[in-house]
């Protein structure tokens, strides 16, 4: 009787150590799912600006110029004006920083203001919009890179260069360093500027 009884309690425990193992692997398989669900997820997809790729600064760049086309190219008169902050929206958090200490500065200093008519669309567009983007050249190192590209308007064309920085899991314009003609950082000149009105 003892042994029959020591037997069943033998088999019992193996029972319960096999349910319990079978439920750790379970586990161990529902958890490895969840984590590759998770990657899944976190993966943009192509359309998206936030491919660690050049082809997500390419999407970045063709993203600015279509907001650029859409708020300063030709609209009927009844269309209202769309309200789009590009350098908030498209610049890395050192850029945007920069510019509103710029911007409090110019508040009230009219034609010697960093930005005279207080309009930073001269930024993004050295003629007047609308305009093609063309021959977008990306070099990227890491979480930083170059893009350099030419803005087209019928005859008419001019050379951009902008630094990139990967930032908050999207890519985002860090400095520009070539604006048709005109070359040298605007980080610098905008670090000048304040440096001069403090």
């Amino acid at each position: 009787m003892k042994a029959k009884l020591y037997l069943m309690a033998i088999v019992a425990v193996s029972v319960c150590m096999m349910v319990a193992c079978g439920s750790k692997d379970a586990s161990k398989e529902k958890s490895s799912e969840a984590a590759e669900q998770v990657a899944e997820e976190a993966e943009p997809d192509a359309e998206g600006t936030a491919l660690k790729t050049e082809e997500g600064v390419v999407a970045l760049i063709n993203a600015i110029y279509e907001d650029v086309n859409t708020i300063y190219g030709p609209r009927d008169e009844d269309d209202c004006e769309p309200n789009i902050d590009l350098v908030g929206q498209y610049c890395s958090k050192e850029f945007r920083e920069l510019v509103d200490k710029v911007r409090e500065i110019d508040v009230n200093k009219g034609e010697d203001a960093f930005v005279a008519d207080g309009d930073w669309t001269a930024l993004w567009a050295f003629f007047e919009p609308p305009f093609e983007v063309q021959d977008i050249d990306v070099s990227l190192d890491g979480d930083e890179g170059t893009v350099n590209y030419f803005l087209k308007k019928g005859d008419e064309k001019a050379e951009m260069d902008f630094s990139v920085v990967y930032e908050d899991g999207q890519w985002r314009i860090s400095d520009c360093d070539r604006f048709g003609l005109m070359t040298g950082s605007w980080i610098d000149r905008m670090n000048d500027y304040i440096e001069a009105n403090q």
